[in-house]
């Protein structure tokens, strides 16, 4: 299935707090954009980020209702929010079109996007939109951004023990980003 589209977007800087503008899509591969189209990226990192960040992927509609329904008991039980349940679909939707507060209306249109998401689009459409607007590092979006940052290589050519690498760095990008140039692993 071909399908083209660009989209622009306003990812953090390294602070978190404040925003720039960022286009990519499948179009933005031709005019020498960071754009990897799905064949570019390894299936190692594929696996590595679907094995890190929601295994139960190719399972789901979108959303996990357990993972949700898990996440918002201990979220209740802890007094505010801490954990999300977030899936692949909805960490896009958040990267893409939402803000980083954590409240539950953002949950919920984060949600609603993601089902809306995964009618629209294949698991692998979906995963590659992911791997393409992720945070690996400050003011580094996308496998390709990562791929350069880290490993001065193209996403093509990443190792598996390079996509495992990008893979650690989603849970706190920005942290674990610099503990991985300093040399030094941050506890998370």
């Amino acid at each position: 299935v071909l399908y083209t589209g660009v989209l622009i977007y306003f990812p953090y800087d390294e602070t978190g707090k404040e925003r720039y503008t960022r286009i990519t899509g499948p179009l933005i591969q031709y005019i020498g954009g960071e754009w990897v189209s799905s064949d570019r990226i390894p299936q190692a990192c594929k696996k590595a980020i679907v094995i890190a960040e929601d295994s139960d992927f190719y399972n789901h509609s979108g959303i996990s209702i357990e993972s949700i329904r898990s996440s918002f008991e201990y979220n209740r039980k802890q007094g505010r929010i801490i954990s999300g349940a977030s899936t692949i679909s909805q960490q896009f939707i958040k990267n893409a079109f939402l803000n980083r507060k954590k409240t539950y209306i953002r949950k919920v249109r984060e949600a609603l996007g993601a089902i809306l998401f995964n009618l629209l689009f294949s698991k692998d459409q979906q995963l590659t939109w992911y791997l393409n607007v992720v945070e690996f590092g400050p003011r580094v979006y996308g496998l390709q951004a990562g791929s350069n940052y880290y490993f001065k290589k193209d996403a093509s050519r990443l190792s598996i023990r390079e996509c495992a690498t990008l893979a650690t760095f989603l849970p706190r990008p920005v942290l674990f980003s610099r503990g991985y140039k300093s040399g030094h692993t941050p506890i998370a």
